[in-house]
């Protein structure tokens, strides 16, 4: 628990003296939840993330990844370090690399308390070189200290051959979820991630509006097309769909690009909204799962009126 005095913007209408209030904050111990004593390593890959980038600022071609984190108290410390092939190669302190957060401004005080790095690859690329990379930080929180590794990344030059196959969500998160460690509020918190997967445009959605003559003739007043589109994931670790259901289908603006070399379209940076997580399938003995998520173009603009 954390106490902070604050000063009462209403006082009691007394004739001497000052009257307080005390604001109590519940804080949640950390925790790197719960664990099997059970070593998959003999049974299943280790995880890892393919990114790409080229140097050029050619958005499409260039990855990024995101890291948040928070402070409990003004004394917690954050860490963020990247590592390459097993080696530690700097402290993501500064812009370097992308944009380190030491805290983010939001429309919530408590956003101050997060501290955040965005890594872009295409600057670790141009000075590092491909390879096998990880992102380590070392958190101290209310005199605990937790160490959190992220998934393996295995960083690439790009090409359309070596893309193929696979799908970029970016979001961007502006509100409250719930149940998350986070709280977005007025943040505009950018995240994206590569999976593997197809990204397509299914059959549009027609609506149309009509009245009916005094000859009972059905006369047109408007007819509107809106795009659709699917989303369908290879196998994919708790870890990574979680994210993809629990936060990026979530976002205010989500942000979709697949590189299927035989798509029917191309299909960049597609700004829609989730419409339904239509199927999940999993296996006997695997632990992973695979998605089929329906979303729908936030563009209306295939109209036909009458005037």
């Amino acid at each position: 628990m954390i106490i902070k005095q604050l000063n009462n913007t209403t006082p009691m209408s007394i004739l001497s003296g000052t009257a307080n209030k005390k604001d109590y904050t519940i804080v949640k111990p950390p925790s790197q939840g719960a664990v099997n004593d059970f070593c998959y390593c003999d049974l299943e890959c280790e995880e890892i993330s393919t990114v790409f980038a080229s140097v050029g600022n050619e958005d499409y071609k260039n990855d990024k990844s995101s890291f948040i984190y928070r402070r409990y108290s003004d004394s917690d410390t954050v860490s963020i370090k990247l590592w390459k092939n097993g080696v530690e190669l700097l402290e993501l302190n500064d812009n370097t690399l992308g944009i380190f957060y030491p805290q983010i401004v939001g429309a919530l005080p408590s956003a101050e308390s997060y501290v955040a790095y965005l890594l872009d690859w295409e600057k670790v690329y141009d000075i590092y070189g491909a390879g096998n990379y990880q992102v380590i930080t070392t958190l101290n929180q209310l005199g605990t200290e937790i160490v959190v590794k992220s998934i393996k990344f295995n960083l690439m030059g790009y090409s359309d051959e070596a893309a193929d196959g696979t799908v970029r969500i970016e979001s961007y998160q502006n509100g409250n979820i719930i149940g998350s460690d986070f709280d977005f509020t007025g943040i505009n918190w950018y995240s994206s991630m590569r999976i593997d997967g197809k990204f397509t445009e299914t059959a549009e959605t027609f609506e149309t509006n009509e009245y009916l003559t005094q000859n009972y003739n059905r006369k047109q007043i408007q007819d509107k097309i809106i795009e659709n589109y699917s989303l369908e994931t290879n196998l994919l670790p708790r870890s990574i769909s979680e994210v993809i259901t629990k936060n990026s289908i979530l976002a205010n603006k989500i942000l979709i690009t697949d590189y299927n070399l035989f798509n029917e379209k191309v299909l960049r940076k597609i700004d829609v909204r989730t419409k339904e997580i239509a199927d999940k399938s999993s296996y006997s003995g695997i632990r992973r799962s695979k998605y089929v998520i329906n979303f729908s173009g936030t563009v209306e603009n295939i109209i036909k009126r009458n005037n």
